[in-house]
């Protein structure tokens, strides 16, 4: 689960990239961005033991649309080069969290569920904003 659910969200992102750049459009971009943040949140803030599959698939349909929102703001940056960039900066952001978290564990147990709290919280705030 611990590499399985990352890349998951990587392939997915780099799909919805792809989709973006080739025109493709998807429904409720920015609203699924922002609820990705609010389920997420919960799901850690809640400690949910899901099966790894379940996991990955959810969170590979968030990463779809984050990665069709990097797609379809791209601007004047030279696609496949910000595509390189983008992917590689996420999967090193995953890999950073990962340490992190098992950092925090052995700090305080519950440090990671009340930082998915705050995300959780975070993401309502957009909502609301």
């Amino acid at each position: 689960a611990i590499w399985a659910v990352p890349l998951s969200f990587i392939g997915a992102m780099t799909a919805g990239f792809i989709a973006a750049r080739a025109g493709l459009s998807l429904p409720f971009v920015e609203p699924i961005i922002v609820i990705s943040t609010i389920i997420l949140g919960l799901c850690v803030l809640l400690a949910l033991r899901v099966p790894v599959a379940v996991s990955a698939a959810l969170v590979g349909f968030f990463g779809l649309f984050h990665g069709h929102a990097h797609g379809a703001e791209l601007g004047e940056a030279t696609p496949l080069a910000f595509g390189i960039g983008f992917v590689l900066v996420t999967a090193v952001l995953h890999a950073s969290g990962i340490l992190i978290a098992q950092f925090m564990k052995q700090a305080h147990a519950n440090a990671p569920r009340i930082l998915g709290g705050f995300s959780a919280a975070l993401g309502l705030s957009l909502l609301f904003s």
